[in-house]
């Protein structure tokens, strides 16, 4: 593998765009996080927050689990060198072929329902394999509407409004349920809510026959403060969780969790060349760079929802250069896709920028290039990882035949 000192020795002239991680980042946090659990606790990271199997095997090194929403999931974690009892499989609808595939392949691992139907579908499933079902305490948690699945119109989990005997029954018919599971909302800075709702599915766990619930899956969906660059105040969590919910820290229960955003959203940016500056009205003015809807998708649609700091570097990369200038403009970032909302960041006091400069995009880490979109073709850019004073490439530049093959059927080619 290639190491450098700086990671834009890797750019070749036609780099337009660069992802940068620092691996520490996420190693760090699974490391804190581990230390919060009791020794048969799992913490599962999201792999929908960012799939790059080299940022996954990485984290392997350090024990990490991992929560997997699909079979292509399943797919990285296993070519990243996960082993079954580290993936927790969350998809919400699983098809009798891919059943088949977990009965006799996925021994170890934990598999949660969405549904009653979709329990009573794996109720001959091997004794080895975890089963949990996923609740949902109807908590109306505070998040952004796209995120929030604590509603009672949510597609995720069986409702439960109330403990009660019938649910208790129900429950009690299913012999092969081990475990309970409930993720409320991502990007929730609601502890009160959350905690309730966790609260309620412990305490319909203690109302089920002794030893038949084995693990409680809280999810995870802490909010990042993409203002400050600051996650959630993770140890202040804890400490509320283990005062309401004691059982999933002294052994009555195994908790896992499914955090994502924590573990990668600070330790990512993204740098991208600026190609074009126009006037705007009133006064401002729109530069525009290589990535945009197609890398951050969730910012181009719902711009009130997020935001990222932006920092100008000059033409060679350095930061502060620009920040000299003594002229400062109110911009709209464009992207390099052909529809009108490509425009991920909107209305940033930044100093002059200049045709040729770079735009540096904080906290990049989560739920950006994980939701790359196809729209116009272009290719996925290269990712450098850094670690230890070291860059090396974690994922080269995809190639225009790349994105032709992808459109294509490959055995016509």
């Amino acid at each position: 593998m290639q190491m450098g000192i700086d990671f834009w020795e890797f750019l070749a002239p036609d780099d337009d765009s660069v992802v940068v991680i620092d691996l520490n980042y996420s190693t760090d946090r699974i490391k804190k996080m581990n230390r919060e659990l009791n020794p048969n606790g799992l913490n599962a990271i999201a792999i929908k927050t960012n799939p790059l199997v080299e940022v996954l095997r990485n984290l392997n090194q350090q024990n990490a689990a991992f929560e997997a929403a699909s079979m292509g999931e399943i797919a990285i974690a296993k070519a990243a060198g996960i082993p079954n009892n580290r993936i927790v499989f969350d998809s919400p609808v699983k098809t009798k072929l891919e059943l088949n595939w977990l009965n006799s392949q996925f021994l170890g691992g934990y598999i949660n329902a969405d549904s009653f139907d979709d329990l009573q579908n794996m109720q001959n499933f091997s004794q080895e394999i975890h089963l949990g079902l996923r609740l949902n305490p109807s908590m109306n948690i505070q998040s952004p509407n796209s995120l929030n699945v604590s509603g009672a119109n949510s597609k995720f989990g069986e409702i439960l409004h109330e403990i009660s005997e019938e649910w208790i029954q129900k429950l009690r018919q299913f012999d092969r349920l081990d475990g309970l599971h409930v993720h409320q909302a991502s990007q929730n800075s609601d502890f009160s809510n959350t905690l309730k709702g966790i609260r309620k599915v412990v305490d319909l766990a203690n109302a089920l026959p002794p030893k038949k619930i084995k693990f409680i899956n809280i999810g995870g969906g802490l909010a990042f403060d993409y203002h400050q660059s600051k996650e959630a105040d993770i140890d202040l969590y804890f400490s509320e969780l283990k005062a309401i919910c004691p059982e999933l820290f002294d052994g009555t229960y195994q908790l896992i969790t499914e955090f994502g955003r924590y573990y990668y959203a600070g330790g990512t940016s993204v740098y991208s060349r600026v190609e074009h500056v126009k006037e705007i009205a009133n006064g401002r003015k729109m530069a525009i760079i290589h990535v945009g809807a197609d890398m951050f998708l969730r910012e181009s649609y719902n711009n009130s929802d997020w935001y990222h700091r932006l920092s100008v570097l000059d033409a060679n990369g350095h930061e502060g250069n620009a920040d000299q200038r003594s002229l400062t403009y109110n911009y709209d970032i464009g992207g390099p896709l052909c529809f009108a909302g490509d425009i991920p960041f909107r209305n940033h006091d930044l100093p002059e920028i200049q045709v040729g400069d770079w735009l540096k995009i904080h906290d990049a880490g989560a739920n950006t290039f994980a939701l790359w979109s196809r729209h116009c073709s272009r290719p996925f850019p290269l990712v450098i990882g850094h670690q230890n004073g070291k860059y090396f490439v974690l994922k080269h530049r995809e190639t225009i035949q790349d994105v032709v093959r992808f459109w294509s059927d490959e055995r016509n080619l």
